[in-house]
């Protein structure tokens, strides 16, 4: 509001409308701000166009927090469970062993089998409404919901369109503007109802399989030594009993975390696994003899690979990157799309 970024209202008429005095003699805003009571009662006080037009602008903003968090793995929410079929101990490395106790602290490497759990057909059928109507794409022959979700406000105050597409198996948020250049479009009730029970009848019987490193044991003495990013402790539970509890640490980060408490470990990190840390994490990672960077391109996350030589600029295109010319200047990008592939040739 201070810094004229909301759409809805300004700082001035803000203060005219609702009588609440927010700005100082200097011209800044006051070092004691009115209760939050006050401020819910002035606003509630407004127009509803008003009041719902700031609230929109707010939830917005609320919601860009969390989900710049939780791709960060920055978001506190308590301990978490994965409910898994099957769940396999591949190897277990001991960090800390407290000279007291004994007890140990680990970094296991665990297999989990999850089953998925689509959303059936007459459920899907009744959330369509007039803000939930059923979309195709007829490329991949594959049925969603497209729902109108909270906008998002950029960091230049720009309001950012969204919908959410709910499928059988994941929900997924997109920009407006990018949806209209994806093949999705327009479905009768029936096209809509016929692909999305095909997937769910796919899709009933199969698992799906994670690598995951877990950070297991007595976990207070290690905190401040573990990464700072993906603090979230989550509890993973199967069927026939086991249950395992600890923070779950990125592949890529494995390595790093094995140096910094002085013990080998080898780490094969997957293509996969490095694009998906660099996307979600913005962290300049290693890869090989180069790096990779998550870097904001016309509007779009890409990435980045990052010294790189010209002299193997034939050779990275033939493994699958591309290169433009932004500023007089070359730069190397990765394929989000086909990511995992090229990094794994890259790094072969």
């Amino acid at each position: 509001l201070a810094n004229g970024k909301l759409r809805s209202t300004t700082l001035d008429e803000f203060q005219k409308l609702t009588g609440l005095e927010l700005e100082g003699e200097g011209g800044g805003l006051k070092e004691e701000m009115p209760p939050i009571q006050r401020w819910l009662n002035r606003i509630l006080a407004l127009r509803i166009a008003m009041q719902n037009a700031i609230f929109d602008e707010y939830l917005g903003l609320i919601e860009a927090r969390i989900e710049a968090a939780k791709e960060a793995g920055t978001l506190d929410l308590g301990v978490e469970s994965i409910n898994a079929e099957r769940i396999t101990i591949l190897d277990r490395t001991v960090i800390r062993r407290d000279q007291t106790s004994g007890a140990e602290t680990e970094i296991l490497r665990l297999d989990t089998e999850e089953r998925y759990k689509p959303l059936a057909l007459d459920r899907a059928l009744r959330i369509l409404g007039d803000d939930a109507r059923p979309i195709v794409n007829r490329k991949s022959g594959k049925a969603a919901i497209r729902c109108s979700t909270y906008s998002l406000t950029d960091d230049d105050g720009e309001i950012v369109r969204r919908y959410e597409l709910v499928r059988p198996t994941r929900t997924e948020r997109m920009r407006q503007d990018l949806l209209l250049e994806t093949m999705w479009e327009d479905a009768s009730e029936a096209d809509f109802s016929a692909l999305w029970q095909a997937e769910v009848e796919e899709m009933s019987g199969k698992t799906r399989t994670n690598t995951l490193y877990l950070v297991t044991g007595l976990l207070l003495p290690v905190w401040d030594r573990l990464p700072d990013d993906h603090v979230q402790v989550w509890r993973l539970n199967t069927d026939d009993g086991q249950s395992f509890l600890g923070r779950i640490v990125p592949a890529p980060l494995v390595t790093k975390l094995a140096d910094a408490f002085g013990i080998a470990a080898t780490i094969t990190v997957s293509g996969a696994e490095t694009a998906k840390h660099v996307m979600g994490t913005a962290e300049i990672t290693a890869l090989g003899a180069y790096r990779l960077k998550r870097s904001l391109v016309a509007g779009q996350q890409r990435l980045e690979l990052l010294d790189w030589p010209h002299t193997r600029l034939a050779e990275l295109k033939v493994a699958g990157c591309f290169t433009e010319i932004i500023q007089h200047k070359t730069r190397m990008f990765v394929p989000v799309a086909t990511a995992a592939t090229v990094i794994d040739r890259i790094t072969a």
